[in-house]
């Protein structure tokens, strides 16, 4: 700041307490965030690593039920080469063809 010649910094000087604080309180913040998911990952981790049966068994778990459930959505939806062919008029009648 000492280095900012102009008038407006002059009459309005920042002051040194106000810059500090705020990263003060975002650094606990961030702080306890990075805590929070670091203990959720090395749970999961241990968790896995203790249990490989258990998560491969979910893991195939969830892939089979995507896939029956993709199945089951492609089944309800017909082919395009499925639909039927409809008959196509002309919005107005051509009463005056022969």
């Amino acid at each position: 700041m000492e280095s900012m010649s102009s008038m407006y910094h002059r009459a309005r000087p920042m002051t040194k307490a106000a810059a500090l604080t705020f990263p003060g309180v975002l650094g606990r913040y961030i702080a306890s965030g990075k805590q929070f998911l670091g203990n959720a990952y090395t749970s999961a981790r241990n968790y896995a690593k203790n249990n490989p049966l258990t998560v491969a068994g979910a893991g195939l778990g969830l892939l089979g039920g995507t896939w029956l459930g993709n199945k089951a959505y492609e089944a309800q939806i017909p082919q395009v080469r499925a639909l039927p062919r409809l008959e196509q008029r002309p919005m107005i009648d051509p009463y005056y063809q022969n």
